[in-house]
């Protein structure tokens, strides 16, 4: 299939498409992968990274808030509870509670920390981190109707503009870890 066909019956465009097989664009939305996935005839369980077998694009709208790491341990220690306790009383895996608690799991769903404050017996921001900033943009889009660029609303309810407003994400992502790397050579060279 050519490029041009895939990037047709996926919904991206071509530059686009064009960036993610290159390498350039690094992971794109979760969102883009099914859509190529389905536009290949393939399950998007075949587009995963060969060797640690998690997927390549985990921007879903599940795992729009990031936990605080510190805050979720101190509190479990403080209640004296055990992992393997906490998953009972929660319906979570012990794996999944310790993969939040050693940092390599950050953003959880809505559904999942709520589960952890009432099993803490907190409120969910006070599992979240601080900075209210700290969300995954990607997925909120995912999850919005509308959004405000420059002060004027946007809606993004048909899924071709939500894409293209998160493929601009993703370029702009590109650019930005490109000017970083720049940076730290630069400063290297100082």
């Amino acid at each position: 299939m050519k490029i041009s066909q895939l990037a047709q019956a996926a919904g991206v465009s071509i530059p686009y498409l064009s960036s993610v097989e290159l390498g350039r664009v690094k992971n794109p939305s979760y969102a883009v992968t099914e859509k190529i996935a389905g536009a290949l005839g393939i399950p998007v369980e075949e587009l995963l990274l060969p060797d640690t077998g998690k997927k390549k694009y985990d921007n879903r709208p599940e795992r729009a808030f990031a936990v605080d790491l510190n805050r979720l341990r101190a509190i479990r220690m403080k209640k004296k509870l055990s992992m393997n306790e906490v998953a009972r009383r929660s319906g979570l895996s012990v794996s999944t509670i310790s993969l939040l608690e050693s940092g390599k799991r950050r953003g959880v769903g809505f559904d999942t920390i709520s589960k952890l404050a009432k099993v803490y017996g907190c409120d969910v921001g006070e599992l979240l981190l601080s900075r209210e900033f700290y969300v995954d943009v990607s997925a909120l889009l995912l999850q919005s109707e509308v959004v405000i660029i420059g002060g004027e609303e946007i809606d993004i309810r048909d899924q071709m503009a939500k894409q293209r407003v998160i493929e601009l994400l993703e370029i702009g992502k590109a650019w930005i870890k490109e000017a970083n790397k720049d940076n730290k050579q630069s400063d290297k060279e100082k």
